[in-house]
């Protein structure tokens, strides 16, 4: 079985903010490690806007 956890490695700033994931084998030795770039798009205007707090809460506890 692989297990696998994700989180945030900062509070974003502005309109991106990293996404960290990490998957483990059922040794505990980490298979993979990954870091994303995620960004919030304003759909009506095709640009970025800052992060809303509640969108990546669930990833800073």
């Amino acid at each position: 079985m692989v297990t696998g956890r994700t989180w945030v490695g900062e509070a974003p700033k502005g309109a991106k903010f990293d996404r960290l994931m990490e998957f483990t084998g059922p040794d505990g030795k980490t298979c993979v490690k990954a870091r994303t770039v995620w960004a919030i798009i304003d759909k009506a205007a095709g640009r970025p806007i800052r992060v809303p707090p509640e969108v990546v809460a669930p990833f800073l506890s």
